[in-house]
């Protein structure tokens, strides 16, 4: 008599192994690209500028799929390398909408601002008379 298990069984004890690992990864991947996707932005080239007061001020358009909380989804923001984590607005910026992200004081001259949002980042120059 000959012991162990059948190859069908084997076979079928192979694919459930393979589905769930299969599950696992897109789990994994699934909760991972969400974050990195869901949460997307771009600087329009005219969106930010400084006002006759002398205060940076730029504005960002949502791309992704889920609201930016600025005070608390802006990982970096510099302004001539910088923080300015102080001067984020206290907003939110649905999806396919544009908002203001900073409002900082500066002096007259050229200015580097810098924001990080998730995996996504953005640069943008702002001259001040």
């Amino acid at each position: 008599m000959r012991k162990g298990i059948t190859p069908i069984i084997a076979i079928i004890i192979l694919l459930l192994i393979t589905m769930s690992m299969a599950a696992t990864a897109w789990v994994f991947l699934s909760g991972y690209l969400d974050t990195m996707v869901g949460k997307s932005f771009v600087i329009p080239t005219n969106a930010a500028g400084c006002s006759s007061d002398g205060t940076i001020r730029v504005y960002i358009t949502n791309t992704g799929s889920t609201a930016i909380n600025i005070d608390d989804d802006v990982d970096m923001c510099l302004v001539d390398g910088d923080p300015c984590t102080g001067y984020l607005e206290e907003t939110s910026i649905e999806p396919q909408q544009m908002g203001i992200a900073i409002t900082y004081p500066s002096e007259t001259g050229s200015h580097t601002v810098q924001l990080g949002i998730g995996a996504h980042t953005g640069t943008i120059n702002v001259v001040c008379p």
